[in-house]
């Protein structure tokens, strides 16, 4: 707050007033109290006077009662604590309170406040008849000395206020000068991040500062002039490095391919060899079995398992070889989707409870159906096991979605439907979810995954266009979703 030029200026209102706020709040609290104690010195010295010349009108052969009514009236018509008037050896006194002890006049205490007793005494003399007598009189000084409190308490107030006012008042024209200086600063921050073509200006009546924009405005340009300069040279160095890297990833994705080519090439064999005598014998088994049997309807499904197993075959073999392009068609994505829950149904995961959420019947891409189902059974069942025997849910949802711009997940603007499969699982850190569709790589034990699954999927979902993205937390389960192109 104090390096900002506001604050400087507070600062330096509050330093100022910090020294001359006292110095002035003494002089005030002299002036103010000086006058207090001489006005009430001055109305009871003429008032004593007046007393004593009243008494003095009086004559020896006065009944004593008109003199205590005299003494009595000073008592009842000011601040008078006791009074008394001294006739040689014979004293006549009278005080506010009888019956409590007689005061006692104090002979030196004739200033006010002397004495701390909170009494202010007067004598006067009274010439009667050629004698000379005293009229003493005891004041109570408590009501001026509250009168000064209180007038103490609002000079602090009214100091208060004023050094609020002050600072406040200070601080408002601190940020009023400021504001050209800040604007000047947005300008600035502005042009640092990428606004090249605005221009630096300060509306401002002080010189100085138009001379500072004028000069920041001059070195922009310059600036502005040599940047283009860089960027044109190393957006052509770019276009190099870029062109290099491409044809390096290109020719290691070749070789990895090569290598998964290879293990694939040996398993499609095998898996071929073992699904030929299932195919042939349950086609036999149809043939021999009545429509309308029980075990009819189940050997059907087998039979279609067997055939999606061997276009599951056919599929991982994208990865050995170039992609090839594709005619995508429209596919009822919905339908395809029910039918990976339904089995996964059937099948009864152990602990695991299959949730369907579909937002609508018409949702139609632009894909080919055998890779829809088998990317919805890969997704599924890595959803399943990443679960493991502690069980949960898998939510398997679909929805439609717009994409305005081209987002950091390379997602294209356009209008998508939206697969996603959650879990409840163990999740995963930062550094697996890299690697997830890295083929073979896996998290599981030898056995349990022979990490081709999201590979699978990952190949599939860029032959048809589509964006694959994961979300994911340790503890947390994780997100896929699969955004494929929308039809119509």
């Amino acid at each position: 707050m104090i390096s900002s030029l506001a604050g400087r200026f507070g600062a330096i209102v509050l330093l100022i007033h910090v020294v001359l706020l006292p110095a002035l709040y003494f002089q005030l609290d002299r002036i103010v109290t000086g006058s207090l104690k001489d006005m009430f010195v001055t109305e009871i010295r003429t008032y004593a006077r007046i007393v004593a010349d009243e008494l003095e009108l009086g004559t020896p052969q006065e009944p004593e009662q008109r003199t205590r009514a005299l003494l009595e009236n000073v008592l009842l018509s000011g601040e008078g604590l006791f009074a008394e008037l001294v006739d040689g050896g014979k004293v006549l006194h009278v005080q506010m309170v009888p019956g409590e002890p007689a005061a006692r006049f104090q002979a030196e205490d004739f200033e006010f406040g002397q004495g701390g007793d909170d009494v202010y005494y007067l004598a006067t003399p009274v010439v009667r008849d050629g004698r000379d007598l005293s009229l003493r009189i005891g004041f109570d000084e408590r009501p001026v000395v509250q009168q000064i409190a209180e007038a103490r308490r609002r000079i602090l107030l009214s100091l208060g206020a004023y050094f609020v006012l002050a600072l406040t008042l200070a601080m408002f024209l601190g940020r009023r000068l400021a504001r050209p200086l800040t604007a000047l600063q947005r300008m600035s921050r502005r042009v640092a991040d990428g606004d090249i073509e605005l221009k630096l200006t300060a509306e401002s009546r002080i010189r100085e500062l138009r001379n500072l924009a004028e000069d920041l405005e001059r070195m922009r340009s310059e600036l502005v002039n040599a940047s283009r300069r860089l960027q044109s040279e190393m957006q052509e160095r770019m276009r190099e490095v870029e062109e290099r890297q491409r044809l390096e990833q290109r020719l290691e994705e070749r070789r990895r391919l090569e290598t998964v080519g290879t293990l694939a090439g040996g398993v499609a064999h095998e898996i071929n060899n073992m699904l030929v005598p299932i195919q042939l014998y349950t086609e036999l088994a149809l043939e021999d079995l009545d429509p309308s049997a029980r075990v009819h309807a189940d050997l059907l499904r087998v039979l279609e398992s067997a055939r999606r197993a061997k276009r599951v075959v056919n599929d991982i073999l994208v990865f050995t070889h170039e992609p090839v392009d594709k005619v995508l068609v429209p596919v009822d994505i919905a339908a395809v989707v029910r039918e990976v829950v339904e089995l996964y149904r059937q099948l009864e995961p152990a602990g695991v409870s299959m949730v369907e959420d579909i937002a609508g019947d018409s949702l139609r891409v632009l894909g080919d159906a055998a890779m829809l189902h088998q990317i919805a059974t890969n997704l599924c069942a890595n959803a399943i096991q990443a679960m493991g025997e502690s069980g949960g849910k898998c939510t398997v949802s679909l929805a439609a979605a717009t994409a305005e711009e081209t987002d950091a997940a390379g997602l294209p603007a356009g209008r998508y439907v939206v697969l996603g499969v959650r879990d409840t699982g163990h999740g995963m850190d930062e550094l697996t979810r890299q690697k997830i569709f890295e083929p073979f790589f896996t998290t599981r034990q030898a056995g349990q995954g022979t990490g081709l699954g999201l590979s699978v999927v990952h190949g599939m979902v860029q032959s048809l266009n589509g964006v694959v993205t994961v979300d994911s937390a340790p503890g947390e389960g994780a997100v896929f979703r699969v955004f494929f192109r929308r039809a119509g």
